[in-house]
């Protein structure tokens, strides 16, 4: 603030002259205020165009994802196991011979077994629904998977 230092008849008149400071703050204020909204909005629209670039990159690897997965198709199972694989399995072809798995399936050493027999017939590089699909034509006749409901809505 500036003091207006008037001496009028041996007195001093301190005045303030805050008119003019509060004007000339007020201008700056205002510039400042101008130049951050045009900031903001420089901002606001960079981000909504890498947004638009963000999504079509995804898209792109969506893409490129299913394109893969298509072109790269489900490895045959090995045909000739090595003696460490080697178990006695049968392709289940009904719900009996499901049922017998799953209750060998609670011994420690078969599903160890199971899962190293399966594990050795998975060649090459597969994504988890091919390696599944994989597991089932390994283990299930086609014709009793296609009466097996994984919804529990149809009877074997």
């Amino acid at each position: 603030m500036a003091h207006n230092n008037d001496v009028q008849g041996g007195k001093i008149d301190v005045g303030v002259q805050c008119e003019r400071t509060e004007n000339t703050s007020l201008e700056q204020l205002m510039s400042i205020a101008k130049e951050n909204t045009k900031g903001i909005f420089l901002l606001h629209r960079n981000m909504r165009q890498l947004m638009v670039v963000v999504s079509a990159v995804k898209e792109q690897i969506d893409n490129l994802n299913r394109i893969s997965s298509i072109a790269t198709p489900p490895a045959a199972p090995s045909a000739e196991p090595t003696a460490a694989e080697t178990i006695d399995f049968v392709r289940i072809s009904c719900k009996e011979q499901m049922t017998n798995f799953n209750d060998r399936l609670n011994d420690k050493n078969y599903r160890e077994q199971i899962s190293r027999w399966f594990t050795a017939r998975m060649q090459g590089s597969m994504n988890e629904d091919q390696r599944l699909n994989s597991c089932w034509n390994l283990m299930l006749t086609k014709e009793f998977l296609a009466t097996c409901s994984w919804t529990g809505n149809r009877k074997a």
